[in-house]
């Protein structure tokens, strides 16, 4: 039960941050005189990663109640090893 509540809301999650970094990323470079130099930035950051990435965080931050959740579990973890 649990595997597939997180599967369900991780899952469209993921897929949803996929979806909305490719269509960012495309009005981003339909932007005259903005699109050509920052769409050159932009490549160096895949979809593929960056999509799945921040939809993870933004459905761990939803579950949470907090957007800003996974930030601030990530600067806690760091603070801890620095």
């Amino acid at each position: 039960q649990a595997s597939e509540r997180f599967m369900r809301t991780y899952g469209v999650g993921m897929a949803l941050g996929y979806l909305g970094v490719h269509f960012s990323k495309k009005l981003v470079r339909k932007i005259p005189l903005l699109g050509r130099p920052v769409g050159f930035v932009l490549d160096l950051l895949p979809t593929s990663v960056m999509g799945p990435a921040l939809g993870a965080a933004l459905a761990y931050g939803v579950e949470e109640g907090d957007l800003f959740a996974a930030r601030h579990k990530i600067r806690r973890g760091v603070e801890a090893v620095a």
